[in-house]
C-alpha cells in the first residue's frame, strides 16, 4: 500500500464489521479482510465502475465476508456497522455522507481532500469524541485524518483546533510545522490578491496563528 492508504489502515481497529465508503479500488476493503482486522466488510461507491474495480481486486477469496453496494454513503448499507472509512472526498461531500439518517458506526475514520474544519464541527456536532487529528505528508500532499468515536470523551473542541486539528497543535509533528510553513506561503499570496475585507481579515488571522505555531 501507498503511504497514504497504511496511515488510514493503520487507524482501523479491530472490529466485526468494516465499511469502506467511497472505497474506489478497494485496497483498505482488501487489507482489513486479509490482515483480519474485521470479519466482514461492506464497500460502497457511488460510482459503479469505481465498485466493479473494487470486486475485481477482492476476486473469490472472501465470499461471505466481503460485500460490495453502488450506494451515496450509508444509505443501502445494513446498520449493524461498527467502523467505517470515508476517504478522499472533499469536507463537504463527507459532512453530506455523514447527514444521513441512516444509524452510523461508533467509529469513523475520516480522510477529507479539503475543508477539515466542517468535518470536525460535524462530528462533534454529531456526539463523537474525536481521538486522533492530525496532518501527514505522502507523495508530495498534505492530508488530514480524523478519527471520532462515540465512546471517546473528548468533545470540546478550540476554533483554533477545529481549523488545524487537536494533535497538531499539541503535538505539532513535522509534518505540520511543513505544512504550515506551507500554508503561511499561500496566505501571504492570496492577501495581496484578495479584495474582500472580511476575507482579507480571516487570512491575516490564519496567518497570525500560524506564525505562532511556527
Amino acid at each position: 500500500m501507498t503511504k497514504r492508504l497504511e496511515t488510514l489502515f493503520s487507524l482501523v481497529e479491530p472490529c466485526r464489521v468494516f465499511a469502506d465508503i467511497g472505497c474506489d479500488h478497494g485496497i483498505i476493503s482488501q487489507e482489513v479482510l486479509s490482515r483480519g482486522v474485521a470479519e466482514k466488510v461492506y464497500a460502497a461507491d457511488i460510482s459503479a465502475p469505481s465498485l466493479k474495480k473494487a470486486i475485481a481486486l477482492m476476486g473469490d477469496g472472501f465470499d461471505g465476508r466481503f460485500f460490495a453496494f453502488v450506494s451515496d454513503g450509508f444509505e443501502k448499507l445494513p446498520d449493524d456497522i461498527d467502523c467505517a472509512l470515508i476517504a478522499g472526498l472533499g469536507g463537504e461531500e463527507t459532512v453530506h455522507i455523514l447527514s444521513t439518517e441512516r444509524k452510523l458506526p461508533d467509529t469513523l475514520v475520516l480522510q477529507p481532500m479539503k475543508n477539515a474544519d466542517k468535518v470536525r464541527k460535524k462530528v462533534v456536532g454529531l456526539g463523537y469524541g474525536i481521538d486522533k487529528d492530525f496532518t501527514f505528508f505522502a507523495a508530495d500532499k498534505y492530508y488530514d485524518v480524523i478519527r471520532a468515536k462515540k465512546a471517546c470523551g473528548y468533545r470540546d473542541y478550540t476554533e483554533d483546533e477545529y481549523v488545524f486539528g487537536r494533535d497538531n497543535l499539541v503535538l505539532r509533528s513535522e509534518d505540520f510545522l511543513r505544512y504550515a510553513a506551507f500554508r503561511l506561503k499561500v496566505i501571504n499570496g492570496a492577501i495581496e490578491n484578495v479584495s474582500d475585507k472580511a476575507a482579507e481579515l480571516a487570512l491575516k488571522k490564519e496567518a497570525a496563528k500560524l506564525m505562532e505555531l511556527l
